[in-house]
């Protein structure tokens, strides 16, 4: 009873304390505009004004989910911002109470200290959700009651996760269960819903602006964060890791491997899973583990699948060493340790070893016990892991390299180098012209302007091309020092503000010896003389510099010139960058 009773009192203080602080947090956000909950209010207002709900406005949180959750959140956004953050805390505050009570239903036993570990892992979603809006926790209490009625026999229950997963594609995953559970009725029930919950928008956008949303928007953001590795930890990932350690990258061929191995574990455990079984939750585990091990997506989503499993297996007596792993599955996001300590941490593949630990764990208790040889290759395996997920803690596009060259009076001038991958020929050479306030570092940082270098960067590895940052470049020897290396080959020339003036006078100059020109927000005079090359040009709608941008684009397109002008609504002087396109970019300046 004493143990029931500390237990009971820890949990509060740690709701008290998390609530003073989050609430303060998710209002003080609410109110200056940033946080994922701002991004759904605004998405929700733009949605319903007939606007785009993903343009980036400003320094707010880019809006990534589906329209339809727009839709039911719009409701909320009637009263202000502020109102909307203190309504998500609420919201969110009675999301974990109830999910704490649908986890003791489901997992019986969940008693004294034991019944900490779930909460504990619940307050890593609350925390989140209070701080920066993610939908995952009110996600997860109607995902855990749909389970909660299946289990009892109530084909609504799958109803619930069809709803779920409309929102996010996570609870698909479920899929193998609600099938063993309800039969082929209850998965019936939930593709239905899904669908239904889905196509929802098209009666308030109408079908064709609703096609052009999921395709621009919602799958263009998820595609553009992809490519700028911002959802690709896959340091938690073994196969991807050995992927990466014989010398492959972000490619199609290991989408398309990974895709395949989610499918065959769904499969495996469809097949296994004996149906109304007590080790539902290990199964489930079981099910969402063997899919980790092939597709590097350790977020909160997943993390979120995990939280039955992990309660099961406390149950079951094995708290300390998953105590461990819980820490060191979290290890992946900054919000627990701080960036500072969460990426040494996974270079040196913890969060893999910790995902291998916890998939060995549920293995032991689905089946019979492991031959005693397993003490001996669970060390070999742990070390070929921690190995090869530090390999594949490296990036999907080269390292750079720094090189100097001499301009006609004698001055050094510096810029930085990433060759083509694995040492062939490049394809192409992409010039990028920094603004003033940076050097030739900022084309080449991985997090800066919301990831868009990263994103540039994996799309020239993937392409073959080389990319080159010069710091307040000379071209009359830039140019001769670049064609050393690369000889004669075709260049596209990009800048951006103070850059892009750099790059639309090079243009002028030499147009013939670039393929195309790529100007972001270019801080260019009123009335510019044309190109003679391809042009594409991008501004924001409220910086003064776009007068240029639109001037420059309609001057060029007069001339008979191809020329895209891409205008950013609400857009200020860094959404050009934090937004760009290269693909896009790339592909008409190269347009045959």
């Amino acid at each position: 009873m004493r143990r029931e009773r500390a237990a009971s009192l820890a949990f509060c203080a740690l709701f008290v304390v998390i609530a003073i602080l989050s609430v303060a947090k998710v209002t003080y956000r609410a109110a200056h505009g940033t946080g994922d909950h701002f991004a759904y209010f605004r998405a929700a207002q733009r949605l319903m004004a007939g606007q785009d709900p993903y343009a980036l406005t400003g320094d707010t949180y880019v809006y990534l989910y589906p329209p339809v959750w727009a839709l039911l959140v719009w409701p909320l956004t009637v009263a202000g911002p502020v109102a909307f953050g203190v309504a998500w805390a609420v919201a969110l505050g009675a999301s974990w109470l109830a999910a704490r009570r649908l986890v003791r239903r489901l997992v019986p036993g969940m008693e004294g200290w034991a019944a900490v570990v779930p909460d504990l892992w619940l307050a890593r979603f609350l925390l989140s959700a209070w701080s920066s809006g993610q939908v995952t926790l009110p996600l997860s209490v109607v995902v855990l009651g749909g389970l909660a009625l299946l289990v009892d026999g109530n084909v609504a229950g799958a109803a619930l996760i069809g709803l779920a997963s409309a929102i996010k594609v996570y609870p698909l995953l479920l899929a193998p269960v609600v099938w063993r559970l309800g039969g082929r009725r209850a998965l019936g029930v939930m593709a239905a819903v899904a669908t239904a919950v889905t196509l929802a928008p098209v009666a308030v956008v109408g079908g064709a602006r609703f096609v052009a949303l999921v395709r621009d928007g919602f799958l263009g953001i998820g595609l553009q964060n992809i490519e700028s590795q911002r959802f690709w930890s896959g340091r938690c990932a073994p196969l991807p890791a050995a992927w990466h350690l014989a010398g492959g990258g972000l490619s199609p061929v290991l989408s398309a491997l990974e895709a395949a191995w989610a499918l065959g574990a769904m499969a495996v455990v469809a097949a296994l899973y004996p149906g109304r079984d007590e080790r539902l939750p290990l199964w489930m585990g079981f099910g969402v583990l063997s899919m980790l091990i092939a597709t590097p997506m350790l977020g909160e989503n997943y993390l979120a699948m995990m939280l039955l499993p992990v309660a099961a297996l406390v149950a079951a007596g094995r708290g300390a060493a998953l105590a461990v792993a819980a820490v060191l599955l979290n290890v992946h996001s900054p919000l627990v340790v701080g960036r500072a300590w969460c990426d040494p941490l996974e270079r040196l593949g913890l969060s893999a070893i910790a995902l291998t630990g916890l998939w060995l764990a549920m293995a032991r208790e689905l089946a019979p016990p492991l031959p005693k040889v397993a003490p001996a290759w669970q060390p070999a395996m742990a070390g070929v892991l921690l190995l090869a997920c530090a390999a594949h803690a490296q990036p999907a596009y080269p390292a750079f390299e720094r090189h100097t060259y001499t301009d006609a009076t004698g001055v050094e001038h510096v810029f930085l180098l990433q060759r083509a991958p694995r040492g062939a020929a490049p394809a192409g050479l992409f010039i990028y012209c920094h603004g003033a306030g940076g050097f030739e570092e900022q084309g080449m940082s991985p997090e800066g302007y919301a990831g868009s270098f990263a994103r540039l960067r994996t799309l020239l590895a993937q392409r073959g091309w080389a990319y080159a940052c010069p710091r307040l470049p000379d071209f009359d020897s830039l140019l001769p020092e670049l064609e050393k290396y690369f000889g004669k080959i075709r260049i596209v020339l990009s800048g951006a503000s103070a850059g892009g003036r750099r790059a639309y006078r090079e243009a002028l100059v030499r147009p013939g010896r670039y393929a195309g020109v790529i100007l972001l927000c270019p801080a260019i005079e009123a009335d510019p003389a044309p190109v003679s090359l391809p042009a594409w040009i991008s501004g924001g709608e409220v910086d003064r510099l776009t007068v240029g941008a639109r001037a420059l684009a309609a001057n060029t397109k007069a001339a008979g010139v191809r020329c895209k002008l891409t205008v950013i609504p609400e857009g200020n002087h860094d959404a050009p960058l934090k937004q760009a396109d290269w693909r896009a970019a790339m592909d008409y300046v190269l347009r045959k």
